[in-house]
């Protein structure tokens, strides 16, 4: 009694894009020639409203409080419901095609001054505010140097973070929320 059991499905049709060059710099194909990936997900609703007379008596009028449980995505799919218009990957965006190691600077940075290294001590190992560029995190071998290739290397790494484990173009995993509707 007084209770609820909703389902709502979604369904939406591929969005169409411009395959284009990695960069962005140039049109491959005609505006909106290609489609993306389609999507669906099923939404539930479940709610059991309480009259508060029943519970404290008469003095409450007919005031009541719902509780709801809501579950979108109930089937968990996490399908791609996008790509990346230079790639048409749902999870290459094609940065590592146009970023190589040649991107970074050849400067090295280091953790202290050296006098004997005067590489150590230039106006390159610091930032506007003076600070050294050198990350401990950044440094993969730990010997106080951060070469170019570690550069490179940090920088797939945080693309493959973002990029690969993240998932933008995926659909939302099953999330569940609780909530409560006072009515008076």
């Amino acid at each position: 009694e007084n209770s609820y059991l909703t389902f709502t499905g979604n369904f939406r049709s591929g969005v169409p894009y411009t395959l284009t060059e990695i960069n962005g710099a140039g049109q491959l194909s005609q505006i909106n020639a290609l489609e993306g990936p389609g999507t669906w997900s099923i939404d539930t609703r479940l709610g059991k409203e309480f009259k508060l007379s029943d519970i404290f008596g008469e003095g409450m009028g007919s005031s009541s409080i719902e509780l709801y449980l809501d579950v979108f995505n109930l089937t968990n799919r996490t399908a791609a419901q996008g790509v990346y218009s230079g790639t048409q990957s749902s999870l290459n965006n094609g940065t590592l095609e146009v970023v190589t190691i040649g991107s970074f600077s050849p400067e090295s940075y280091f953790k202290e001054g050296n006098i004997a290294v005067p590489g150590s001590y230039s106006p390159a190992q610091y930032n506007q505010f003076g600070e050294r560029v050198y990350f401990t995190s950044g440094d993969i071998d730990q010997n106080g140097i951060m070469t170019r290739e570690e550069h490179y290397e940090n920088y797939v790494k945080a693309l493959e973070e973002i990029t690969y484990k993240n998932k933008p173009l995926f659909q939302l995993p099953r999330r569940v929320f609780f909530g409560a509707v006072i009515r008076f």
